[in-house]
């Protein structure tokens, strides 16, 4: 998934949150509806007739996409990623000089968790294949509540790997 167009009035965030403006989370919501449709489109061309295809990504199973334990692991390694851990984990990267608040406000975390009914939606709207069989596995909520930030410092390297490079040419670290 890429960066949609239209979240530079994220600000303060580097991804969709609960303090987003409504027109932040619709710009995500479309960029995945027309990657996914446009993902679905290419692989029915590859795919034998009559084969199955199975897909695994991350989705929520709440219609509230600001829901997302990516948020909270994602702040983490933000305020991280200059490599001065000590000072940054217990600030916000701009009030210890890391990072300017503007490049803040100007990056944006190509990520969207859809919900399973827009999963569903998608992949019958486009209409290359039909639904056998759609799961969500879930993470407890109690799970995602008892996540600290110690437990998120374990998952930023997923994150490192992911968007290390955007942000030292965003932000020039």
């Amino acid at each position: 998934m890429s960066v949609p167009e239209g979240p530079e009035n994220n600000k303060g965030n580097v991804y969709m949150s609960k303090t987003s403006p409504p027109k932040v989370l619709e710009a995500y919501s479309k960029q995945f509806h027309r990657d996914f449709i446009t993902f679905l489109h290419l692989r029915s061309k590859e795919i034998i007739p009559g084969e199955q295809m199975v897909l695994t990504f991350a989705g929520t199973s709440l219609q509230d996409p600001t829901y997302s334990q990516f948020e909270m692991e994602a702040q983490t390694y933000i305020r991280q990623s200059s490599g001065r851990f000590e000072k940054a984990e217990k600030e916000h990267p701009c009030e210890c000089g890391l990072v300017k608040e503007a490049d803040i406000d100007s990056f944006n975390i190509p990520f969207y968790t859809p919900y399973r009914d827009e999963v569903e939606a998608i992949i019958q709207k486009e209409g290359s294949f039909n639904l056998q069989s759609l799961k969500v596995l879930e993470e407890t909520v109690e799970g995602v509540r008892n996540h600290n930030e110690n437990e998120c410092l374990s998952d930023k390297q997923k994150i490192r790997g992911t968007f290390s490079a955007k942000l030292i040419s965003s932000w020039r670290l």
